[in-house]
C-alpha cells in the first residue's frame, strides 16, 4: 500500500482502537453473548487492519520462515552434538523438534510481521469524528464502527484503484479474485467483514436491552 493508504489505515485503527475501548466499557459486569462476540470482533479486525499495512514484501516471508528454521534445526543439532548423542539421535531429535516447532515459529513470523506493520503505521491518531453524547453507550460504539467502515472503504477503493487488474473488482467475484491475489486488499476486506459482525452483535445486544427495559 501506498502512503496514503497507511494514513487511512491510521485512521481505521484509531476507530477500532477505541471501539475496542468502548466495547469493554460496555461489557463490564456483563456476559451477554453479544458483547462478547463484538468484543472478539473489534479484536480480530485490529489485526486484521495492521496487517493490511504491508510491512513485509511478499517474497521476505517464506524466507523469515525458512531462516527462523533454520536456527532451530542448527541449534537442535548443535545442542546434541554437545552432550554426545549418536549421529542417528541426532537427526530424530533435531526432525522431531523442527516438527513441534512450525506452528510456534508460524505465530512468531506473525508477530514480527504485526511488529513491523505497527511501526510503520505510527501512533493511532486523534478520531476524526466524536460519536454524539447525547445518544446511549451501545450506539456510540455503533457510530464509531460505522466511522470505522467508512474508513476502511475508502482503504479498499484506493488499492483497487492502484491495482493494474482493479476493474475486475466491479463483481463480486472479481473482487474475491484481487483478494486472494492482493494480501493487503484481503486484510483490508477481512478487517471490513469483521466491523460489519461486530455492528451486528451490538444492534443485536442494543435490541435485547430495549426489550428488557
Amino acid at each position: 500500500m501506498g502512503r496514503g493508504d497507511n494514513a487511512d489505515l491510521v485512521v481505521v485503527w484509531r476507530f477500532l482502537d477505541e471501539a475496542a475501548q468502548r466495547v469493554a466499557d460496555l461489557g463490564e459486569g456483563q456476559d451477554h453473548d453479544a458483547i462478547q462476540s463484538a468484543r472478539i470482533r473489534i479484536d480480530d479486525s485490529i489485526r486484521a487492519a495492521i496487517r493490511a499495512a504491508g510491512g513485509f514484501p511478499r517474497w521476505v516471508r517464506p524466507w523469515l520462515d525458512a531462516l527462523l528454521l533454520a536456527v532451530v534445526v542448527w541449534v537442535t543439532a548443535t545442542l546434541c552434538g554437545l552432550v554426545g548423542l549418536p549421529s542417528g539421535w541426532t537427526i530424530a531429535v533435531t526432525v522431531l523438534v523442527a516438527l513441534v516447532s512450525l506452528l510456534p515459529l508460524f505465530r512468531l513470523a506473525d508477530a514480527l510481521r504485526d511488529l513491523v506493520n505497527r511501526r510503520g503505521l505510527g501512533p493511532p491518531v486523534p478520531r476524526a469524528a466524536s460519536p454524539p453524547t447525547s445518544t446511549v453507550p451501545g450506539e456510540q460504539l455503533l457510530h464509531v464502527l460505522v466511522a470505522a467502515r467508512s474508513a476502511l472503504a475508502v482503504v479498499m477503493r484506493r488499492r483497487i484503484a492502484a491495482h493494474p487488474w482493479g476493474s475486475a473488482a466491479r463483481t463480486a467475484a472479481g473482487f474475491d479474485l484481487l483478494c486472494q491475489r492482493d494480501t493487503r486488499l484481503h486484510f483490508a476486506s477481512l478487517a471490513d467483514r469483521c466491523v460489519c459482525q461486530a455492528i451486528v452483535s451490538v444492534e443485536r445486544w442494543l435490541r435485547t436491552a430495549e426489550r428488557d427495559r
